[in-house]
């Protein structure tokens, strides 16, 4: 069964919803640089109020009992990392847009969160472990690349849910495929149709559109987010079971990513800690 969207739809839905405030575009333009300005950062959030009293809430959070106090963007930004920052400004943005379920999908609210959260906090930490890849919006690409759940999932039938079900559990197809496949359209193209149209730098975009299919994306990051999604799963995973995924199980495809990232199993340790970590935080933050 192939069901053909209206393409035109898909698109008029992507543009329907709302832009992304003026100081998260600026931050993320200015992230996509080869070298980015730090002065310019800071003044892009200085000029918010709103957005610094958010920096300052989650720099004091993550010192945790220390006695000195972050009083500053500045002061925040160099504890944090830009990239960070600029994840956790989109993630405010762009986490009002969410009920209670993602339409369609039926994904509660929380664990797209929790999920897209441990996706972005591997994904920051594979930068950082990185020998052959260098960016700045690790976190932002994998804060954003399930996104498109957003828009296709309002397309999804009871009918199509089902059709997709099966061609994932009897076909033994990979999500996004099935979705593919199906709808001639998957999620992370469609994800790319909003990351156009909040003027998201070109990097996220393909970050986006590729994270289950790097090779198609040439482009660092979009084996970074594939590579960090698979870590995400893990970690969830391991929430639930107390156990962690032994790097044995590692497919060869994930083998071939950590090659192009220049990433040595031993790696994946640290990785898996750093998003473990990152999500404690948070939600210590939320309690």
């Amino acid at each position: 069964m192939i069901v053909i969207l209206d393409h035109n739809a898909v698109v008029d839905a992507a543009n329907k919803l709302p832009p992304l405030p003026q100081s998260a575009m600026r931050l993320t333009s200015l992230l996509a640089r080869e070298e980015p300005d730090f002065r310019e950062i800071v003044k892009v959030i200085e000029y918010d109020p709103s957005l610094t009293m958010k920096l300052l809430k989650i720099a004091n959070s993550a010192v945790g009992g220390r006695s000195q106090r972050i009083g500053s963007v500045h002061q925040a930004l160099v504890l944090l990392g830009t990239g960070t920052v600029a994840g956790f400004v989109m993630g405010t943005c762009v986490r009002s847009l969410i009920g209670e379920q993602i339409p369609g999908y039926g994904i509660p609210e929380k664990e797209f969160w929790v999920h897209s959260l441990a996706t972005a906090f591997a994904a920051e930490s594979i930068q950082a472990h990185s020998s052959k890849w260098h960016g700045t919006l690790a976190f932002t690409a994998g804060l954003l690349h399930d996104i498109g759940k957003l828009v296709l999932g309002r397309f999804l039938s009871v009918d199509l849910c089902s059709w997709l079900e099966r061609a994932i559990i009897e076909g033994k197809q990979p999500a996004f495929l099935a979705e593919r496949e199906i709808l001639s359209l998957h999620h992370g193209e469609a994800g790319g149709l909003i990351a156009q149209h909040w003027e998201l730098p070109d990097c996220l975009v393909k970050g986006i559109i590729y994270h289950h299919s790097p090779e198609d994306g040439e482009d660092g990051i979009c084996y970074v987010t594939h590579l960090a999604n698979a870590i995400a799963h893990e970690v969830a995973n391991e929430g639930s079971t107390g156990m962690p995924s032994p790097s044995a199980r590692l497919s060869e495809n994930l083998v071939a990513v950590m090659a192009k990232l220049g990433l040595a199993e031993k790696d994946l340790d640290y990785i898996r800690n750093d998003a473990s970590k990152g999500l404690q935080a948070v939600s210590a933050q939320s309690d």
